[in-house]
C-alpha cells in the first residue's frame, strides 16, 4: 500500500513540475498591455495637467522605465 502512495506522490510532484503553457501566454499577454497601461496613463496625466502631447509621442517612450519590478505600472499615489 505504501508503494502505491509513493508511486501516486512521485506522479503529482511531475505533474506539479510541469509548467503551464497557459501561464506563459497570460504572462506575455500581462508584459505586452502593462506598456499600453503606462502609455495611457502618461496620456492621462498629461491631459490632466493641461498638457497637450503630440500624436505618436508616446510611441518614443520607454515604457519599461515605468513599470516595476513585476512588469506592472507602479499603483496611483
Amino acid at each position: 500500500m505504501s508503494e502505491e502512495n509513493s508511486a501516486q506522490e512521485t506522479q503529482e510532484e511531475q505533474i506539479e513540475a510541469v509548467p503551464d503553457p497557459a501561464e506563459a501566454i497570460r504572462a506575455e499577454i500581462r508584459r505586452e498591455y502593462a506598456g499600453k497601461l503606462a502609455q495611457a496613463e502618461v496620456k492621462a496625466q498629461a491631459a490632466k495637467a493641461g498638457i497637450a502631447i503630440p500624436e505618436g509621442f508616446a510611441d518614443y517612450l520607454d515604457t519599461s522605465k515605468l513599470l516595476g519590478e513585476d512588469g506592472q505600472p507602479p499603483p496611483r499615489q
